[in-house]
C-alpha cells in the first residue's frame, strides 16, 4: 500500500462458502488516524499557548493605575501571566498600592529611576528564567531599546498603551496594542476643568511641565489618558486655552482660572 492511502478493513461476518460474503463491516482506518492526528495537533498547540509563560512589566509613572485590567487581560492571551510587576517613583505609587495582583517596586524621585530599574528586572528575569512572553505597559519611547534587546534574545514582546505612543517603541515591539482610551467630549471638558483648577492657582505665572505633570497625575489624570504623546503637544493644540513658554505652561493671558470656570459655567456670557 502506498504511503498516505487510507487502509480498509473487511470484516467477513457471516460466511456461506469460499468467497461468499453476507455482509461486511468496513472501518476507514486512515480517515481516523487522521482525524486522530489533526485533534492531537491542536491538543499540543493549546498546550502550548497555555504553558508559555508571560512576565507584564508596567511603567506606573506613565500608565495609571486602572488600566491594569485591561492589560491584563491582554495578556492573559498570550499564555499564564506569572510575573507582574509595577515601577513607579514615590510620587505615584499611591494608587497602585491599592492595586490587587501586583509587585510594586516603589522608587525614589529621581529622574528615570523607576524606568532604570524595570529595564534591569526585564532583562534579568529574560536571561535568568524560561519565560517566553513580555508585556511592556507603557507610551515611553525609551523602553524601545529594551524591547529590542528582549527580541534579540528570542522573546515575543507586545507593547500596551492607553495613550498615543511614539512610533519607534511601536516598531520596536513584536506587536503593539492600543487600548481604548481617547476621551469623549464629556470626558474632554472634565480634563480641560482639572487644568483651569491646577494652573488657575497661579493664573498669569507659570508652573514647569514636570510639577504640572505631578499636579495633575495627583488628580488622577496621566499622559495614558490623553489623544497626543505627552502634556506638551496636548497643551500646544489647545493655545486658546494655554500658553506654552520656555519655563512651563500657564493659561492663556486673556482668561484667569476663575474666568474659565466661570465661562464654562455660563457658556452663553462669552470670554470675560
Amino acid at each position: 500500500m502506498q504511503r498516505g492511502m487510507s487502509a480498509f478493513v473487511v470484516t467477513c461476518v457471516n460466511c456461506r462458502g469460499a468467497g461468499s460474503i453476507n455482509a461486511v463491516k468496513l472501518s476507514w482506518l486512515g480517515h481516523d488516524l487522521a482525524a486522530m492526528r489533526r485533534d492531537g495537533d491542536c491538543m499540543n498547540m493549546l498546550n502550548q499557548i497555555h504553558s508559555t509563560r508571560v512576565a507584564v512589566f508596567v511603567d506606573g509613572d506613565n500608565v495609571p493605575p486602572k488600566l491594569i485590567d485591561p492589560v491584563l487581560e491582554r495578556a492573559k492571551h498570550l499564555g499564564r501571566v506569572d510575573a507582574v510587576r509595577v515601577y513607579a517613583d514615590e510620587c505615584h505609587v499611591e494608587g497602585w498600592c491599592k492595586t490587587p495582583g501586583i509587585t510594586l517596586a516603589p522608587m525614589a524621585s529621581s529622574k528615570n529611576a523607576s524606568d532604570i530599574a524595570l529595564c534591569l528586572d526585564a532583562l534579568e528575569l529574560a536571561l535568568s528564567s524560561d519565560i517566553a512572553t513580555f508585556v511592556i505597559a507603557s507610551a515611553d519611547q525609551g523602553f524601545a531599546h529594551l524591547a529590542q534587546r528582549l527580541r534579540t534574545h528570542g522573546k515575543w514582546v507586545l507593547g500596551v498603551s492607553g495613550g498615543k505612543p511614539s512610533d519607534f517603541f511601536q516598531n520596536s515591539c513584536s506587536e503593539f496594542h492600543r487600548l481604548p482610551m481617547g476621551p469623549n467630549e464629556a470626558a474632554l471638558d472634565a480634563l480641560h476643568s482639572k487644568i483651569a483648577g491646577v494652573l488657575g492657582q497661579t493664573p498669569t505665572k507659570p508652573i514647569s511641565l514636570a510639577n504640572f505633570g505631578h499636579e495633575m497625575y495627583q488628580l488622577g489624570v496621566t499622559t495614558s489618558d490623553l489623544p497626543n504623546a505627552n502634556w506638551r503637544s496636548f497643551l500646544a493644540g489647545h493655545a486658546d486655552r494655554y500658553t506654552l513658554c520656555p519655563i512651563g505652561v500657564r493659561l492663556s493671558g486673556d482668561l484667569t482660572g476663575q474666568q474659565w470656570l466661570n465661562r464654562r459655567a455660563n457658556p452663553g456670557t462669552g470670554r470675560q
